[in-house]
């Protein structure tokens, strides 16, 4: 019998994809008010998709970087921390939908 990691994998980030969007992201949205957390999102949303479109090899500091740089522009104060949160948020929520698609629509080998 062999084991095959792939699942446990999935399960844990769709575990880790829960914990934080039921607990981490209220909680941020609770510390900023509505109206800047949305922008806060928003900004991260923007920041993710330009890192993945420049790619290279720490896209994680090249996104929270930007995203820095943006908040700052926009005059709204984050955290690093609340920064890298949001981005692995975002990013599990991508890789969960993409999971899901592939499960609905499997491409044949």
């Amino acid at each position: 019998m062999q084991f095959d990691i792939t699942q446990l994998v999935v399960a844990l980030l769709g575990l880790l994809a829960t914990f934080i969007t039921g607990f981490v992201i209220p909680l941020l949205r609770e510390k900023a008010g509505e109206y800047k957390f949305d922008r806060f999102l928003e900004i991260v949303r923007v920041g993710v998709m330009a890192a993945e479109q420049l790619g290279g090899k720490d896209k994680l500091t090249t996104a929270t970087n930007r995203i820095d740089m943006m908040l700052n522009q926009q005059g709204l104060n984050f955290t690093r921390n609340d920064i890298r949160t949001a981005i692995e948020a975002f990013v599990l929520e991508i890789n969960k939908e993409l999971n899901d698609d592939e499960k609905d629509h499997p491409t044949s080998a």
